[in-house]
């Protein structure tokens, strides 16, 4: 509910969302349960403990358009979804058959106004957690940008290693790698040109 009056505010405003918008994860810790709600590929992990290392458990699935259930959706609304042109690029969502209009590269967001028609939603997928105090050392909620050259477990054992050099500072100074490393990767494959990369990163054991 609140992710729909999140995107029914949007339209309401101002802000240009017709032909734009944006993912969203969210997490709220309860207790010894972390609750994950996300529309579109901003993602959430786990940090967790494995062997001498890390690796991440996923909180959250990334909305991609060819996902069986995300393209049942769409082309049952009358939208079109064509397939990943190569390996590493994305899935889109398009308003006709042509693939002229929109080529949205996510089948959930908040705005997007003109997808809405053919079955993009804001609606939020929501799943649980139970938190292993003895192996999920922290929790990291991160844009789009971050895992666009990063994958999830590279992330996990990055983040993972900074926390473990200990210090007042070290979940800062893991976002600040962690976005200097997903900074870096954008600047060698796409020059001066980068997506959002915004992270938090949060202990769970303490």
């Amino acid at each position: 509910a609140a992710f729909r009056e999140a995107d029914a505010a949007l339209a309401a405003s101002a802000v240009e969302s017709t032909y734009s918008g944006t993912t969203a994860v969210v997490v709220v810790r309860l207790g010894g349960t972390l609750v994950c709600g996300n529309a579109g590929d901003s993602r959430a992990v786990v940090v967790r403990r494995a062997g001498a290392g890390f690796e991440a458990a996923p909180l959250s699935r990334d909305h991609n358009p060819d996902l069986p259930d995300e393209r049942r959706r769409v082309e049952a609304a009358g939208g079109f979804v064509s397939d990943p042109p190569a390996p590493g690029l994305s899935a889109r969502v398009w308003l006709d058959a042509k693939r002229t209009r929109v080529g949205l590269a996510m089948s959930r967001s908040l705005g997007d106004g003109a997808a809405k028609r053919v079955g993009v939603v804001s609606d939020a997928e929501v799943r649980r957690h139970a938190v292993d105090v003895a192996r999920d050392a922290a929790l990291v909620a991160a844009s789009d940008g971050v895992w666009e050259f990063v994958g999830s477990d590279e992330a996990a054992a990055l983040v993972g290693a900074q926390l473990d050099q200990g210090g007042p500072e070290a979940c800062a100074d893991a976002c600040r790698a962690l976005v200097d490393l997903a900074a870096q990767r954008w600047r060698d494959a796409e020059g001066l040109y980068r997506d959002d990369i915004t992270c938090v990163v949060a202990r769970l054991g303490e």
